[in-house]
C-alpha cells in the first residue's frame, strides 16, 4: 500500500511538473520568438552553423536515454533557478539593444536553464546537467575566431610548404608559389572543423567516459586535432594545386577534399577513444547515487510563487525591449553630406563595400590633392535606424571589403589605428587591399548618436547605450578609401601610406551622420 501511495505521489508530481514545463515552453516561444527565429535562420543559411539543427534532438535523446533516473526522482520547484533567470534576462535585454544576436541567444538559453531548474528542482536538474548544457551548442557563435584561425592557417601552411622545399612569398593572407597564387579566406580558417569537433568531442566523451579528467582530455584533443587537421588540409590542397599545375584543388573540389580529410581525422580520433572507453560508462548509476544535494541549504519552501515570479520577469523583459527599440528613421542624408563635402563625382566605386539592411546609402567619389581625376577618393556612408534582424549595421553579412566574387580585392593587412595615428577624434579600422599590383588603403568606423567607435564591440556598446537612454539607434557606417603606391622602398612605402592617411582623415572629419 505504501509503495502504491509513493508511486501515485510521484506520478502526480511529474504531471504537475509537465504542466509547468509546458507553460515555460509557451512563455519562451511566444515572448522570444524573434531570438529563436534568428538562431534558426543562421542554421539554415550558414554551412558553418548547420549543426545547430541537430543539437536539440540529440539533447532530447540524451534525456530519454536516462529517463529511468530522473523519473525516479520527485520533482519540486526551487528558488535556485531565479538567479539564472535574472542574469539571463538582463543579458538578453542588453544584447538585444546592442544587436548582439549571439549574446541574446546565450541569454535566452540561460533563461531556459533557470526556468527548468525552478520548475523541476535541484535533484532532477542535476541528473539532466549534460543534456541541458549540450543545448548551448545551438548558439551560432565563433565568428570572432575567424581572424586568428586564418592567421594560424596561413602561417602553418606556409611553414609546411617551405619545409618541403617550395619557395613561398607571403603578403598578409596572400601567398605566391611558382605555379600560382593562393589566399586564406574565412572558409579556410577551420572554424567549421573546430565547432563540429567540439560538439562531437563533447558528446563522445560524455557517452564513453565517466572520469571528468578523461572527458576533458578527449574534448581538448578533438579541438586540437581539428585545428591541426585543417592546417594539413590546407597544405594538401595547395600541394595538389601545385603538383597539378593549378588544374585541381583550386575550385569547389578542395571543399570536398577538406571534409573527406576531416572525416578521416575525426574517425581516427573516435577509434582511438573507443580503445580507452570506460566499460562502465553505459551503465547508468542508480537515481540516488552521487547527487550531492544533502548539504544544499533551503532558502524557503518552494511554491507556485517562485515560478510566478520568474514567469512575470521573463514576460516583462521582451515588452521593455520593444519599448526601447521603437525608433523613427530620419531622412535627408545625401543633402547633408553634399553640403559638408561638396558635389560628388558620378561613377561606380572601384571598391564598393558589402552593405545590407541600411535605411539609406550615399556613396561618392571625391577629388583630393594627392589623386588625379582618374583615381578619386571613394567614400560610403550607410545610415541605419530601428535596427532588427536583416537591418543591422554590425552584422556578418556587412563588410567594408568588396565581394571577391565580383571585384577580386583581397585584404593584405588589417589593423586598428587610434586617434593619435589617424588625426581624428577617434580610431578606425585600416585595411590594405590588393588586386594584382594595385593597392588601396581603406578606413572604416561607426558613428552612433554623435559618438564614434572603430571596433564591432565598441559599436554594439554605443548602440545599446543610445537605446537605453531613449535616443534611438541612429547610426552611420563610414568607409573611405583611396589608391596608394607602395611599390617603392620601405621608407617610400611608409611615406605613401602616411600621405594617404592624411587625405583619408581630411575627408573623414567632414562626413556627417543623421
Amino acid at each position: 500500500m505504501a509503495s502504491l501511495t509513493a508511486s501515485s505521489s510521484l506520478t502526480h508530481a511529474w504531471r504537475a511538473a509537465a504542466l509547468r514545463l509546458l507553460a515555460i515552453a509557451l512563455v519562451l516561444a511566444i515572448g522570444f520568438h524573434e531570438t529563436w527565429a534568428a538562431m534558426f535562420q543562421v542554421w539554415m543559411q550558414s554551412e558553418t552553423y548547420g549543426h545547430g539543427l541537430v543539437v536539440a534532438p540529440i539533447s532530447a535523446w540524451l534525456l530519454w536515454r536516462i529517463r529511468d533516473r530522473w523519473l525516479a526522482v520527485t520533482p519540486g520547484m526551487s528558488w535556485w533557478g531565479l538567479p539564472l533567470v535574472v542574469l539571463g534576462s538582463a543579458g538578453w535585454l542588453v544584447a538585444e539593444l546592442a544587436k548582439v544576436n549571439v549574446a541574446a541567444q546565450y541569454g535566452l538559453l540561460m533563461i531556459l536553464w533557470g526556468l527548468t531548474w525552478t520548475a523541476l528542482g535541484s535533484a532532477v536538474v542535476r541528473l539532466m546537467l549534460f543534456p541541458l548544457a549540450f543545448l548551448f551548442f545551438m548558439v551560432p557563435a565563433g565568428d570572432s575566431l575567424n581572424a586568428p584561425l586564418m592567421e594560424a592557417t596561413a602561417t602553418a601552411t606556409i611553414a609546411a610548404l617551405r619545409a618541403v622545399g617550395l619557395p613561398v612569398y607571403r603578403e598578409g593572407m596572400l601567398f605566391t608559389l611558382p605555379t600560382g597564387s593562393w589566399s586564406v579566406v574565412e572558409a579556410c580558417s577551420g572554424l567549421r572543423y573546430v565547432l563540429a569537433a567540439a560538439m562531437l568531442g563533447a558528446l563522445f566523451s560524455y557517452l564513453n567516459f565517466r572520469s571528468w579528467r578523461l572527458r576533458v582530455s578527449f574534448f581538448v584533443a578533438a579541438i586540437v586535432l581539428a585545428l591541426v587537421g585543417n592546417w594539413a588540409r590546407a597544405w594538401l590542397v595547395v600541394m595538389i594545386g601545385h603538383l597539378s599545375e593549378m588544374r585541381y584543388g583550386t575550385g569547389e573540389d578542395h571543399v570536398w577534399y577538406g571534409w573527406a580529410f576531416f572525416g578521416v581525422v575525426m574517425g581516427g580520433l573516435f577509434w582511438m577513444g573507443g580503445r580507452w572507453k570506460d566499460p562502465t560508462a553505459s551503465a547508468l548509476p542508480a537515481p540516488n547515487e552521487s547527487l550531492g544535494l544533502q548539504g544544499v541549504p533551503i532558502l524557503a519552501r518552494p511554491s507556485a510563487a517562485v515560478l510566478a515570479i520568474a514567469a512575470v520577469l521573463v514576460a516583462l523583459v521582451p515588452a521593455l525591449e520593444r519599448q526601447l527599440t521603437r525608433v523613427t528613421p530620419r531622412e535627408g542624408l545625401r543633402i547633408k553630406i553634399e553640403s559638408a563635402v561638396g558635389p560628388l563625382e558620378s561613377g561606380d566605386l572601384l571598391a564598393p563595400p558589402q552593405i545590407e539592411g541600411a535605411r539609406e546609402i550615399v556613396s561618392g567619389r571625391l577629388k583630393v590633392d594627392v589623386t588625379d581625376s582618374t583615381d578619386l577618393m571613394e567614400f560610403t556612408t550607410a545610415y541605419f535606424a530601428a535596427q532588427s534582424e536583416g537591418r543591422e549595421m554590425i552584422a556578418w553579412s556587412n563588410s567594408p571589403v568588396p565581394d571577391r566574387r565580383s571585384h577580386r580585392w583581397s585584404v593584405v593587412s588589417a589593423k586598428s589605428l587610434d586617434s593619435q595615428e589617424t588625426g581624428l577624434s577617434h580610431g578606425v579600422q585600416e585595411r590594405l587591399l590588393a588586386i594584382g599590383k594595385e593597392r588601396r588603403l581603406m578606413w572604416s568606423w561607426y558613428d552612433i548618436g554623435g559618438r564614434q567607435a572603430s571596433s564591432d564591440p565598441g559599436g554594439k556598446l554605443l548602440t545599446a547605450l543610445a537605446l537605453a537612454r531613449g535616443r534611438g539607434d541612429h547610426s552611420c557606417w563610414q568607409i573611405v578609401s583611396m589608391a596608394v603606391d607602395v611599390a617603392g622602398t620601405g621608407s617610400a612605402q611608409a611615406a605613401a601610406l602616411q600621405e594617404a592617411r592624411r587625405s583619408l582623415a581630411g575627408v573623414g572629419r567632414k562626413l556627417p551622420c543623421l
